[in-house]
């Protein structure tokens, strides 16, 4: 019983899960070219360098972000909401099971 508990996660993310789904607020990006990237949906950086961001978010159907390139910096981090800017080259996310997609490419 307690193992099946542990694999759905606790009951505040569970309820914030489904919150944010009757309130469409899942993941939400918005580029800017390629040198500004908007990205609401996001629970905490987990990566931070001038290559390479890397970002833990809250839709269910993705749990990670990696946004690639060059003179990366993260201009703004609030619950919720991460302004990323420089020479963003690639966009990635990672999917629930573990395996990689690009979602996007830029140059």
């Amino acid at each position: 019983m307690k193992k099946q508990r542990k694999e759905r996660g606790s009951l505040w993310r569970r309820l914030r899960e489904q919150y944010d789904r009757a309130m469409g607020r899942g993941l939400r990006g918005e580029m800017q070219g390629c040198r500004q990237l908007i990205l609401q949906g996001c629970e905490e950086i987990l990566e931070y360098g001038k290559c390479r961001i890397r970002l833990s978010l809250r839709d269910p159907d993705a749990c990670q972000i990696i946004v690639s390139g060059r003179e990366l910096v993260c201009l703004s981090y609030h619950p919720d909401a991460v302004v990323v800017q420089g020479r963003i080259q690639q966009i990635t996310y990672c999917c629930e099971g573990g395996e990689e997609d690009v979602c996007a490419s830029t140059m």
